[in-house]
């Protein structure tokens, strides 16, 4: 993924974002501290995470597992998605980059979601 739409213009990706995209303003948060990393280019991008949640309203999942995790933008995308007795379950690597990544998105996680942060065992991610 990227945290950019390839192909396309300065000018033109600009205008994608003004009309078509609607990115909540938790995602906005996250996005922009994410920015601030080394390593942000392995953020997705908004209009791949706002295709995410189609795909998720469009086929009503109960469960979800995300495999790699960086700072957790894809994961709240399908997260908010998702019914509210819906999970999803990211799976962490520690070569994507540090644990501490995945907390930036943690402190950020709306509080009615259940999301499992662990490898070994699932526990609670709420702000």
């Amino acid at each position: 993924m990227s945290n950019k739409t390839l192909g396309l213009s300065e000018q033109v990706y600009d205008y994608l974002l003004s009309v078509s995209v609607r990115e909540p303003q938790i995602l906005q948060r996250l996005r922009a501290e994410t920015a601030r990393l080394p390593m942000a280019m392995m953020q997705i991008a908004p209009e791949q995470g706002q295709f995410l949640s189609l795909l998720v309203q469009a086929l009503q999942p109960k469960r979800c597992v995300e495999i790699g995790v960086f700072t957790g933008y894809s994961s709240l995308s399908v997260a908010l998605a998702l019914p509210p007795d819906g999970h999803i379950t990211p799976a962490m690597s520690t070569t994507n980059g540090p644990r501490s990544h995945a907390a930036i998105g943690m402190r950020l996680a709306l509080p009615a979601r259940s999301i499992c942060i662990s490898r070994r065992r699932c526990r609670r991610w709420i702000a």
